[in-house]
């Protein structure tokens, strides 16, 4: 018997189990965790506590020997850094709730000492956030736990002339990190800091002025873009506004901006007697459209791009010409305590594929959107409030789940509805745009930020082409609600078996004349004195 893939496949598996074991037989326990478990290419949101607490030791360099009682991990040294935890004042908390710093260094350096460096640093940043989150008793969203990432972030600061973050431009307040501009004037007063609003062709030209007031009662440039309609359209699009009076301007102009004026804005923070191109970062959290941007202003597809949050694993250096260069960095989620898991799947900074629980962010959903706006957009009906329910009330998840999962057909193999499968479709609507809801600044009422388009169809729904037609060809709509009960629904016309009536049959001529059949014809083809073919017997139905 021949090899098959999967003998194969298995063998191969054993092999590199066994190389692994005979090189790990000299790396102490965190040594070897590391190397079964650590992939350092990979962004590192979620994890277990055994994973969290393994990695942190092996970067803190620390020796700890495991103890079966139950399940429990001793750590010889966690008194002393629990005794080395002190509570720490507001101002302190809202440092430490942000981003980490890279430490201080100098040529004399080696990289062993600032790898140990960072590490510490790194892991004094986590702990103040434990301390925050078990002392103000707050629970923080997921942020990434990956040190790699982080610096990758730490060089693009430190290459980059201007720090570009980047937005999604239908809720900015969730992607913007103040901090960062600190921590970039921190890194060297020289650097500049601008906000980039990607995706602004969701917005209207009256949200985009509320959205410029509001960065420029916060001295922040922010700019408008759309990364999306450059790429699609072979032509930059006008904008009425000159690029010399935005960047001369102390405030922020509305106006959405085309690729070669964005590039000219860039250009206009390079010094006039500079040989040097100016060196443009661009951070910002994963999936808001960073490479999209990038593909935009260089005209052609140089950098990956994918839908799922993450592509970008590495910062991507990409010179546009002698003044001009780019510094792509990967995406980053910092650590939040205002939103929620649920509301960074709906916005995208998580993926979607991965969703396990479609509740949460569906709920926020329909707490966001008309019940109307869903049977619009997707063409189904969902149940109507009862009676003793408010008729304005919005759809509860799994009223737009299940009716969404019947209308398509997402069944599972227990003849239920497949929730999960229709929360990504309608989330992955949300992300790309299709159920379009922009977030207005906090000082700005919501209702009137973003109105939805009146219910014009007050049914909710239209009627099937199909049926349309059926109706039109048909007489039935010329006869009076009698007749058509009469026709249809009469005990003794319908052609159904009542007691003690004998079941007849009317059919309607071309004529408009209706004659009436009181015989089984379906039975004739049963006599045997006369065989006759069923195509004849059933020919009176094909008039």
């Amino acid at each position: 018997m021949g090899k098959t893939k999967d003998s194969v496949a298995s063998l191969g598996k054993q092999l590199i189990k066994d190389k692994q074991k005979g090189f790990s037989k000299h790396l102490n326990t965190s040594q070897r965790h590391v190397l079964d478990f650590d992939d350092s290419k990979n962004s590192k949101i979620e994890t277990t506590t055994l994973e969290e607490f393994m990695t942190n030791a092996h970067m803190a360099n620390i020796e700890f020997t495991a103890e079966r009682q139950g399940i429990k991990i001793i750590d010889p040294n966690q008194r002393q850094i629990a005794n080395k935890m002190v509570e720490i004042d507001n101002e302190e908390k809202s440092e430490a709730i942000l981003i980490p710093r890279r430490p201080k260094w100098d040529e004399t350096t080696t990289a062993e000492d600032l790898n140990q460096l960072e590490y510490d640093k790194y892991l004094e940043w986590r702990r103040h956030l434990a301390v925050i989150q078990e002392s103000e008793d707050i629970v923080m969203t997921p942020f990434e736990k990956n040190i790699e990432f982080w610096r990758q972030l730490w060089r693009v600061v430190e290459r980059s002339d201007v720090c570009v973050q980047i937005l999604d431009a239908r809720n900015p307040l969730l992607f913007v990190s103040e901090d960062l501009q600190k921590y970039v004037k921190e890194v060297d007063e020289r650097k500049e800091n601008v906000i980039l609003l990607n995706k602004s062709d969701f917005l209207s030209e009256t949200q985009r002025q509320i959205w410029a007031k509001h960065f420029d009662l916060k001295n922040m440039k922010a700019l408008f873009f759309s990364a999306k309609e450059q790429l699609e359209c072979d032509e930059d699009i006008a904008c009425d506004e000159d690029i010399d009076d935005i960047i001369n301007s102390r405030h922020n102009s509305s106006k959405l901006l085309n690729r070669e004026q964005l590039i000219d804005f860039f250009k206009s923070f390079r010094l006039k007697n500079s040989s040097e191109p100016i060196t443009i970062g661009l951070v910002g959290y994963p999936n808001v459209g960073k490479s999209s941007t990038i593909n935009a202003i260089l005209q052609s597809k140089r950098v990956s791009v994918s839908a799922t949050p993450g592509k970008t694993k590495h910062f991507q250096t990409l010179i546009l010409d002698n003044e001009l260069t780019l510094c792509d960095c990967p995406g980053l989620v910092f650590p939040n305590i205002v939103s929620s898991k649920a509301e960074m799947i709906v916005n995208g900074i998580l993926p979607i594929d991965q969703l396990k629980d479609p509740i949460p962010p569906t709920s926020i959903l329909t707490n966001l959107i008309p019940r109307y706006v869903f049977e619009s957009h997707y063409t189904i009906c969902l149940p109507k409030p009862t009676e003793y329910e408010d008729e304005n009330r919005f759809v509860t998840p799994e009223e737009l789940l299940t009716t969404y999962g019947f209308s398509r057909g997402f069944m599972t193999q227990r003849g239920i509805p497949d929730n999960c499968r229709s929360a990504r479709y309608i989330l992955k609507d949300f992300v790309s745009g299709k159920l379009n809801y922009c977030f207005a600044p906090p000082d700005y009422n919501q209702k009137v930020f973003h109105v939805f388009p009146e219910n014009q169809n007050k049914s909710n729904l239209q009627m099937p082409s199909a049926l349309k037609r059926i109706l039109e060809s048909s007489q039935i709509t010329k006869k009076s609600p009698q007749d058509f009960n009469d026709l249809y629904f009469g005990a003794k016309n319908a052609g159904i078996h009542t007691k003690g009536v004998v079941p007849g049959i009317r059919t309607q001529q071309q004529n408009g004349s209706v004659t009436e059949v009181t015989s089984k014809p379906w039975k004739k083809h049963n006599n045997r004195n006369k065989k006759e073919k069923l195509r004849r017997v059933y020919a009176h139905l094909d008039q």
